[in-house]
């Protein structure tokens, strides 16, 4: 048994699923924590699923103030739209986002019922400026929002919801996830300006939402697409197959192995390619220094790259179909 278990910790495999799963559920957290910290106490509507709940909430309160039922119609709307995606995008997709459909709607849950929640909120609201503390509410609840979603994504992960409608539209139309998921916020804060007229600075509330959207969407950007970035290391070194065994032992990369002359001295070198990730390029840096602190290493960046050790190619549906193109003995 304990063989079995130190197996599965030196499994680089097996420790990548724990830290995604991990991820997920951080990311998971930190998007209830916006959400019940500063985007659901004042009533901004910024999309995603809690944004219906909102709406909702503004309806029950004028019959019943006490009854909450944001988690409500978010847990089930939640769980509800992963058994779509489970059924239409098949087992694979589902299971991206099965961790996030099973905490988040517990994080939210709970931390929506705790009584003190609305601390911050509320005294983001006693300002002598209301509309300052609702604008500062979106910008706050925006940034965790976004950094709970990155935070899922480097996870490999999903935080579901309406991701999985977006994921769908995409799959079987040319539409993109981006726009289709534009397209469902911009229609869930018009929605929550339109059908809420009666309420106190309805019109900024509105325009809040967008703008804490927006903030969601940059951060985002920048934690998620920079920090997913690789690395594109090409080292020349006399030193180089300590430098190929390092890359290979230590952080469990390949190489490509170039033959080339050096321009002035006319030595023959080789040149050692090889794709990591940032934190990886920054240890191959430090024990290159070590070991020949007079080689040649240039770093190009990768938004992404598609094999094995890296993301899997996707196996989505084109959204064109290209014409099958004739050979040559097609036209006899």
């Amino acid at each position: 048994m304990a063989r079995k278990l130190s197996e599965l910790i030196h499994n680089r495999g097996f420790m990548i699923g724990v830290k995604n799963v991990l991820l997920v559920i951080l990311g998971s957290f930190i998007l209830a924590l916006g959400n019940a910290l500063f985007i659901v106490p004042p009533g901004l509507v910024t999309g995603g699923v809690s944004a219906i709940g909102v709406i909702a909430q503004h309806f029950v309160s004028m019959a019943n103030p006490d009854f909450k039922v944001v988690d409500i119609i978010t847990g089930g709307l939640t769980i509800l739209l992963f058994f779509i995606g489970l059924f239409f995008c098949g087992k694979k997709f589902a299971l991206r986002s099965l961790v996030a459909t099973i905490a988040y709607p517990i994080f939210f849950a709970i931390l929506y019922r705790i009584p003190s929640i609305t601390y911050l909120s509320d005294e983001l609201m006693k300002t002598e400026e209301p509309l300052l503390g609702l604008l500062l509410c979106g910008i706050f609840g925006g940034v965790l929002i976004g950094l709970g979603v990155a935070v899922a994504f480097l996870g490999n992960g999903s935080t579901g919801g309406l991701d999985i409608l977006s994921y769908l539209i995409a799959k079987h139309t040319p539409i993109k996830e981006s726009i289709s998921t534009f397209v469902f916020d911009a229609t869930l804060i018009i929605l929550g300006a339109t059908l809420r007229l009666d309420m106190p600075n309805n019109v900024p509330l509105a325009l809040i939402g967008i703008f804490s959207a927006l903030i969601t969407s940059l951060v985002i950007h920048f934690v998620y697409v920079e920090g997913n970035t690789y690395i594109i290391c090409e080292i020349i070194t006399c030193k180089d197959e300590e430098v190929k065994a390092f890359i290979h032992e230590k952080l469990d990369r390949g190489t490509t192995i170039y033959e080339c002359v050096g321009g002035y001295t006319g030595t023959p070198r080789k040149m050692i390619r090889a794709a990591m990730a940032k934190d990886e390029a920054a240890a191959l840096q430090a024990y290159l220094a070590t070991i020949d602190p007079k080689a040649f290493m240039t770093f190009s960046r990768a938004t992404n790259i598609n094999g094995e050790g890296f993301v899997p190619f996707s196996t989505r549906r084109p959204s064109k179909t290209y014409p099958k193109q004739e050979s040559a003995d097609d036209g006899k």
